[in-house]
């Protein structure tokens, strides 16, 4: 009825494990793609490029080279008990988490597959220890203030309401975006997920009703 009826830990561990190796490819193609959506549609809203070609074009370097080092090779979670990781092998993590609409820049973290798998969405403050947090404010430039919040970025997500009729009659309506796979719409799942995460705040179907004085017929209305 899309309400989660488990905890954290019960979700992850009796029910994502389980359940992930039964998970087809086209499956985990789409999770790919909502998740590259809400990358574009930050950047968009931010009038932003993605950071690998801001950051070359900048400094003339490669951005994941410089997470990289950054991190002196390591993955931040386990990389003091371990050697350093291939350059190939590092996963960038956005530190603050795309879910809550926090674009990846300089602030990424450097991580190993498996534990930026463990991160997933989560925020900093669910994921690492007082002391990581400390150390990753200092590699970072987030202010410990900052890694510790539970906070929706509100910066895009005011942007996000003050576009919505784009959101809902541009973005959306993207061919991708409107294709149906497995039974599902890909724009539901897009819009699904910002309701999720910023369901307390506004209700962005009911402020395109109040712009247009219609539901936006992009994604399903029930």
């Amino acid at each position: 009825y899309g309400h989660q009826l488990e905890c954290k830990a019960c979700k992850k561990f009796f029910v994502n494990a389980p359940l992930n190796p039964q998970r087809n490819a086209q499956q985990f193609k789409e999770d790919g793609l909502r998740r590259r959506a809400i990358e574009v549609l930050v950047n968009t809203l931010l009038e932003r490029n993605l950071v690998h070609f801001e950051f070359e074009q900048q400094t003339k370097k490669a951005f994941s080279r410089h997470i990289w080092e950054k991190f002196n090779k390591r993955c931040f979670k386990c990389g003091r008990d371990s050697d350093p990781i291939a350059l190939e092998d590092m996963a960038l993590d956005h530190t603050m988490p795309l879910a809550y609409l926090y674009r990846l820049d300089e602030t990424a973290t450097c991580l190993c597959s498996s534990h930026n798998s463990q991160k997933s969405d989560h925020f900093p403050v669910d994921y690492y220890t007082e002391d990581e947090l400390v150390e990753l404010s200092k590699i970072t430039g987030l202010s410990l203030e900052q890694l510790h919040s539970r906070c929706v970025n509100q910066q895009v997500l005011d942007l996000l309401v003050k576009n919505v009729v784009w959101f809902y009659d541009v973005f959306l309506m993207r061919k991708d975006y409107q294709k149906v796979r497995d039974g599902i719409l890909t724009a539901d799942k897009i819009n699904d997920s910002l309701k999720r995460v910023i369901g307390g705040k506004v209700d962005l179907a009911a402020e395109y009703r109040k712009r247009t004085g219609r539901s936006p017929t992009s994604v399903t209305i029930v």
